[in-house]
């Protein structure tokens, strides 16, 4: 944006919409889903976020007249079967069934399938990288507001953590945000939806191999031949 400082400029009867954008699609998706998992659990919190697409297809039919096809519906339930099978949500032992935090996960799928609308309706007059820049600026202006920069600073964070931080909010935060708001330019909403779910396959992926984390089989699948239990198959 320093470079390129002609992305900075939006017509003002967009204002309310990019403002309206940052709030819903990056402050109060944000939270609802870090509160989700605060009063259930990961897995719980996951699940709930991850009917998302469901949301998006239904409304993007609506609104942007993207058909509703059998394929479509395939894929919504494909995936999520897939996802559930990779998050192991056949183990009751991992969910937390609480109703302030299902509340709050169901607030997240929602507030997340704003933000997918928000951004396709928005894609077409401006590129990817304003509308990512002002919907971050406005999102962290709200969050500033609930917990001040003030009390950050006061939390002593080890320069490790200070990396990783960095890193976490330069890629999985920005230029995640930058391709996903891309796509929709290219592709309907409700594919871009169910596409972004192979993130949490390539999370579970990377877990198993740099972090020591495990892909869970289900127990019904063991003894099954090898190739049924692979992870990309679960």
């Amino acid at each position: 944006m320093i470079f390129r400082r002609d992305l900075l400029k939006i017509k003002l009867k967009d204002m309310h919409i990019l403002i309206l954008y940052g709030f819903i699609g990056i402050s109060c998706s944000s939270l609802c889903f870090l509160y989700a998992i605060k009063y259930t659990t990961v897995t719980t919190a996951v699940m709930l976020m991850n009917t998302s697409p469901v949301i998006v297809v239904v409304l993007s039919a609506i609104f942007f007249r993207e058909p509703f096809t059998r394929q479509t519906f395939l894929s919504l339930l494909l995936t999520f079967i897939g996802i559930s099978l990779l998050i192991q949500c056949y183990n009751p032992k991992l969910f937390n069934l609480n109703v302030v935090g299902i509340l709050f996960g169901i607030g997240a799928s929602f507030c997340f399938a704003a933000h997918t609308l928000v951004g396709k309706l928005k894609v077409s007059d401006y590129n990817a990288l304003t509308i990512v820049f002002y919907a971050l600026a406005f999102g962290t202006l709200f969050l500033i507001i609930i917990r001040t920069p003030q009390v950050l600073l006061q939390i002593d964070y080890p320069i490790q953590g200070c990396f990783w931080f960095f890193l976490h909010t330069l890629v999985p935060t920005i230029l995640a945000s930058i391709c996903y708001i891309a796509s929709l330019h290219h592709i309907e909403a409700g594919k871009a939806s169910i596409i972004l779910l192979f993130e949490v396959v390539v999370a579970s992926l990377l877990a198993f191999l740099f972090l020591g984390g495990t892909i869970g089989i289900p127990p019904n699948y063991r003894g099954r031949p090898d190739y049924l239990r692979h992870p990309l198959v679960v």
